[in-house]
């Protein structure tokens, strides 16, 4: 029987002096144990396996190097498909590290504009945004 196969085998591994009911009851347990073992692995591998198909990293870094030939510097970043996924809100936030120069700081006050598009030939506009902005100050170093 298998029943005693696996009692004769775990009073080798651990050595212990099983009584048949004693033995029936270890035996429960360590398949108890083991039962509860694999649900918790398993759990851990099925949310691992959605938080990496599901949820989006919570930043997203991408450098940016603008157009000046033009009489307003613009540029286009093409983020990939990989960063969204469906049915998900998002929040953007585009923060410019500009160098700290006398011509930037005598810039004033300027428009900053983020338009999302669809698709890279289409172009179409899914959302657009403009805001005005203005450099920090910063006091001279004495």
């Amino acid at each position: 029987r298998h029943h005693d196969i696996v009692m004769s085998w775990l009073s080798r591994v651990w050595g212990l002096p099983l009584v048949r009911t004693g033995g029936k009851v270890l035996l429960a347990m360590v398949v108890a144990m083991a039962v509860a073992y694999a649900a918790v692995m398993s759990a851990l591998l099925c949310y691992s396996v959605f938080y990496y198909l599901w949820v989006p990293e919570a930043l997203q870094t991408f450098d940016v190097y603008f157009d000046y030939t033009q009489p307003q510097p613009r540029t286009f970043v093409p983020l990939p498909a990989s960063v969204f996924r469906l049915n998900q809100g998002y929040d953007v936030e585009v923060e410019l590290l500009v160098p700290d120069s006398a011509t930037n700081q005598e810039c004033g006050m300027f428009m900053v504009g983020l338009e999302l598009a669809t698709e890279l030939v289409q172009r179409q506009p899914y959302q657009h945004m403009v805001q005005p902005s203005l450099l920090r100050l910063q006091p001279p170093v004495r």
